[in-house]
């Protein structure tokens, strides 16, 4: 295994399993590698990484020797272009604004919804006993 190796290019095959593990290839004009990326470091990530989305991405290069070729096993990954934390706003606000339009559906389909909404009423001033 080759520790700490950097490669960049653009994403393909992306193929993320319920396990949390993410499967894909990085590849530029003249090559291409097969990564995995485990569920841990997955989640680290600050945005969806997607078909033909251009990053970099370091981990360790590890010889499949049944096939006679490298694969990656990824820990880190930037995007290239927009910078990582843009990339993620623009993420988080595009599902949020899909949450919104389903939430608006949801109460325009309930009329009882609206009663939810209210608020609750203040918890009272000063606490009562009672005893028997």
């Amino acid at each position: 295994m080759f520790p700490d190796v950097w490669v960049q290019g653009e994403i393909s095959n992306v193929n993320c399993h319920s396990s949390g593990h993410c499967y894909f290839s990085i590849k530029d004009a003249g090559a291409q590698l097969s990564a995995v990326m485990f569920r841990d470091d997955f989640r680290r990530l600050r945005f969806s990484p997607g078909d033909r989305a251009a990053c970099r991405s370091s981990g360790k290069a590890d010889p499949l020797s049944a096939a006679g070729r490298f694969q990656m096993v990824a820990t880190q990954m930037e995007p290239q272009g927009k910078g990582g934390l843009q990339l993620a706003f623009e993420q988080l606000e595009k599902r949020s604004s899909k949450r919104k339009a389903c939430l608006i559906r949801a109460q325009k389909a309930d009329p009882r919804s609206a009663a939810m909404d209210r608020q609750l009423s203040p918890p009272p001033m000063a606490p009562h006993c009672m005893t028997c």
